[in-house]
């Protein structure tokens, strides 16, 4: 019963708020027009996003036919292949950084971390395509097989290692997804404009518009 009261009392108070609402917005016409912009921009936020970019996003087959009409108009150019350690303490980076400097391989360290799962290090591959005005770009223009570190980064320390360079290629659907969903985005709501136009038989006055805003 107490569940009961209390949805009865929540369904109460809505009610009440929302007849207070109109009231005020009849006696308010400022508060009224804030209202309506307020109704009409969220109700175009849905309509984007229902008709727009969720339908863009989870449309797999038109991604992939955008994609196949020019598969060669999404790529890489040449990036540079960083390997990265990061840890919070430049001391635990330390000896990983000398064995690198010293001749030993990416792999030989990795087994050494594998090795000692007491060590807090995260390991990673980041590809940069010019500089990008971060860390990387300490090293991108780099020697290959050159090392920097422990250097701060991100309230902790990274060593860089230049892994070589990666020639331009085409990038594989899944690859230029982000690309492809922008494009299909595009696409969708220039075509549900148009079928607004026509629905509502929308007409445009440019030259009006221009003296509206000009001074006689």
């Amino acid at each position: 019963t107490e569940t009961v009261a209390g949805a009865v009392d929540a369904m109460l108070t809505d009610a009440a708020l929302i007849d207070e609402i109109d009231r005020l917005a009849e006696r308010e016409p400022a508060f009224a027009r804030t209202l309506d912009e307020f109704r009409d921009g969220l109700m175009l936020f849905r309509v984007m996003e229902e008709q727009v970019w969720t339908a863009a996003a989870e449309d797999t087959t038109a991604l992939q036919a955008i994609y196949d009409e020019q598969p060669d108009a999404y790529r890489f150019g040449d990036r540079t292949r960083i390997l990265t350690l990061q840890s919070r303490a430049d001391s635990t980076l330390a000896p990983y950084s000398t064995l690198l400097q010293n001749g030993s391989s990416f792999g030989d360290v990795l087994s050494r971390l594998e090795a000692d799962s007491v060590m807090a290090i995260r390991v990673d591959t980041a590809r940069v395509e010019g500089m990008t005005n971060s860390v990387f770009d300490r090293i991108v223009n780099a020697d290959q097989g050159t090392v920097i570190g422990p250097i701060r980064y991100d309230r902790g320390y990274i060593v860089l290692v230049h892994d070589g360079v990666e020639p331009a290629r085409s990038k594989t659907f899944e690859e230029a997804k982000t690309e492809l969903t922008s494009v299909l985005q595009e696409r969708l709501e220039s075509a549900m404009i148009a079928r607004l136009r026509r629905t509502y038989n929308v007409q445009e006055f440019p030259d009006r518009l221009i003296h509206a805003f000009t001074s006689n």
